[in-house]
């Protein structure tokens, strides 16, 4: 799911747990003060101990003008939960990024897997969404990440590497479609700064995309459309990710 902390709304970080006591997380964020750009992301794989998640090996991706990607060490991010909607966030970073630890709130939960307790002899059924990480591999580097909040709305995460070595990101929410598809605005915030710098006073969150998606089990489609009338991007997707707890692609 989504968490942020609410002192810092505006960033926050995308969480999914995957198989095999690992997890997924991409931090969208901002840039720090002095850095090109106006947007930032990073992510990584980490181990589940205990009630806390290890990110050790935190990345970020860079595209350079010839459109080759790479990515690099970054840092460290840990995360504790102390309920299923409450924890925290430590993240130990680069020079120029640094240190903070925030509190973590959950935004967001996925379809049939929410906070409420389970009874003795309950079964809770998951149906079959379209929850988790996909990409074109044309346009390897940039990727969505989806969750399915219902069988109606999607929350949807687009990011970017950029060829002059920025990154940009969109979030939208997505309903669905009578034929299937499903439809969001997609929102560019931006006007902030990373870590001691940020304010979430500052932050614009202009509407410039409009996004069309349409998901099967392990392949897709996408169109992001920008408002100003300029070439859209079309996508041909690929399930990256299954989150535990939701079924495969099974007849």
């Amino acid at each position: 799911g989504l968490w942020y902390d609410p002192a810092r709304s505006g960033e926050g970080i995308e969480l999914e747990i995957l198989p095999d006591a690992k997890a997924l997380v991409y931090f969208f964020t901002y840039p720090p003060t002095g850095t090109r750009g106006s947007q930032a992301w990073i992510f990584g794989v980490g181990d589940i101990v205990g009630n806390g998640i290890e990110f050790a090996d935190v990345q970020r991706g860079q595209r350079d003008a010839q459109g080759k990607v790479s990515s690099q060490h970054w840092g460290r991010i840990a995360l504790t939960f102390d309920s299923c909607s409450g924890g925290g966030m430590r993240w130990d970073g680069p020079a120029g990024w640094g240190s903070l630890e925030v509190p973590l709130q959950r935004l967001t939960a996925l379809q049939a897997l929410g906070c409420l307790p389970i009874g003795a002899g309950t079964r809770v059924i998951v149906p079959q969404q379209a929850s988790g990480a996909w990409y074109d591999p044309a346009t390897s580097g940039n990727g969505f990440l989806v969750e399915q909040a219902d069988a109606n709305t999607l929350q949807v995460l687009y990011f970017q590497l950029n060829t002059d070595g920025t990154q940009s990101w969109l979030i939208g929410t997505a309903a669905a479609n009578a034929d299937g598809s499903y439809t969001a605005a997609s929102y560019d915030p931006g006007g902030t700064h990373f870590g001691a710098a940020f304010d979430q006073n500052q932050i614009a969150k202009p509407i410039r995309t409009d996004l069309s998606l349409r998901l099967a089990c392990a392949s897709g489609s996408a169109t992001l459309a920008p408002r100003d009338g300029s070439t859209p991007q079309n996508f041909a997707l690929r399930r990256l990710t299954v989150p535990a707890g939701v079924p495969g692609c099974t007849p």
